[in-house]
């Protein structure tokens, strides 16, 4: 019998990651009720991850796992235990190391998807019916009927899931050659337009507008299609709370200070905290940060308010330091650069800025490592872009060198009849 060897060994971890990974959109919705479904899943998913990621070392790893022990040690250091939460002390590292999955195993993660079809289309299945049976419950709608909150969970939880299938019914659009999937992306964008998050609003509608590029093939269909698309879309998008929210932020905003008050919904008060914060760090600490807890304990402190900073660069800054910051911005740089233009496919640059805004505008406005689904999603959408600009280029490839061939004949045939002539 062959040996196993470590390849095949991550290979096997890889496919659990992404067995348990594709749960949590699901659990996520039971996260009021069924507060330890979530954290069993996570738990399993973290340990796969780190054997998945177990395997011959390569530059990559060799650098950053141990600058991210080290800034873990440093922040332990730093903090005034208990945590505020457990969950800080699991988000940036998951982050960290679930971009080194796409990064050094992308082939394992993309065959798992081609292998398992069945489980996707079960994932995306589940969560819509779920989402269907909600939506005609009434206890789902606690103030009017445009504010859904499905199983009791707030917009800020259930619009990451939904976020989640979205990419995820793209994904397999594109890997399974499944146009009519894009029914289900009803179910999502119900959940996004019907949620409270001005900041998932504008990143679930550019998620969809890159799904409905892909599906109708080109930019005439999609031209067509989007007139009559956008008529609905506002005409839902008024009924929203979002819309009342941005209503009132036009109607209240007199000073440039009060509208981005406003448009931040009040975050950019505490943002001047942080960053002044920031400021007069140590050196050491503005390289490495002040802990796990600092951003809560400063923002009790100073607002009364024990919150993080709902800004990814801040949060990361005033716990991780500058260091880790650039960890951060190094690990999207690279997924990216590495998983979205892997191959000889040219992107549009009006997909790749709507692609880099998904990320940036979650990551300014709202938080981006710190929401499990909306960071898991990500790397799903580089992949369907990728594939789906890989395979144009493929295609465009194919029928120049059929319409050379076909040109040659042409010529050929001309050539010869020259000489019978």
């Amino acid at each position: 019998m062959k040996k196993k060897t470590k390849y095949s060994m991550a290979f096997s971890a890889t496919d659990a990651v992404m067995y348990l990974l594709l749960l949590f959109p699901i659990t996520t919705l039971f996260q009021t009720n069924i507060v330890i479904l979530n954290r069993i899943v996570f738990f399993f998913t973290y340990l796969t991850l780190l054997f998945a990621l177990y395997s011959k070392a390569n530059t990559v790893r060799l650098i950053a796992l141990p600058v991210m022990v080290f800034l873990y040690v440093w922040a332990s250091f730093h903090t005034n235990f208990p945590l505020f939460t457990i969950n800080i002390f699991f988000y940036f590292q998951f982050m960290v190391l679930y971009s080194l999955l796409f990064l050094t195993k992308r082939t394992a993660v993309e065959s798992f998807f081609k292998r398992n079809p069945k489980y996707v289309y079960g994932v995306i299945y589940l969560w819509c019916a779920i989402i269907a049976i909600c939506a005609v419950v009434p206890s789902s709608y606690p103030y009017h009927m445009f504010y859904f909150k499905p199983l009791g969970l707030n917009g800020f939880r259930s619009a990451p899931t939904a976020i989640f299938i979205l990419c995820l019914i793209m994904l397999a659009m594109v890997l399974y050659k499944n146009r009519r999937l894009i029914v289900f992306s009803v179910f999502p964008m119900y959940v996004i337009f019907a949620g409270s998050s001005r900041t998932y609003f504008l990143v679930g509608v550019l998620i969809f507008i890159i799904l409905f590029y892909i599906y109708c093939k080109g930019k005439q269909k999609f031209y067509i299609y989007a007139i009559p698309g956008v008529a609905v879309g506002y005409k839902a998008y008024s009924l929203t709370s979002v819309s009342d929210k941005m209503t009132a932020l036009t109607a209240n905003s007199g000073t440039k200070e009060t509208f981005w008050y406003n448009l931040s919904n009040g975050r950019s008060a505490f943002w001047k905290v942080d960053i002044n914060a920031y400021r007069h760090f140590s050196i050491d600490k503005l390289l490495f940060g002040n802990g796990f807890n600092y951003v809560y304990e400063l923002n009790k402190r100073e607002m009364n308010n024990a919150i993080w900073a709902h800004n990814d660069f801040i949060n990361l800054l005033l716990g991780f330091g500058a260091v880790g910051t650039l960890i951060y911005v190094a690990c999207i740089v690279a997924l990216i650069v590495f998983v979205m233009f892997k191959g000889k496919c040219k992107i549009p640059v009006l997909i790749v800025v709507t692609v880099v805004t998904i990320w940036l505008f979650n990551a300014y406005f709202n938080m981006f490592y710190t929401y499990f689904c909306a960071c898991a999603s990500y790397p799903f959408l580089l992949l369907a872009v990728n594939h789906y600009y890989t395979e144009r280029a493929e295609l465009d490839k194919l029928r120049e060198t059929q319409e050379a061939e076909l040109h040659r004949a042409a010529l050929e045939a001309r050539r010869k009849r020259g000489i019978r002539a």
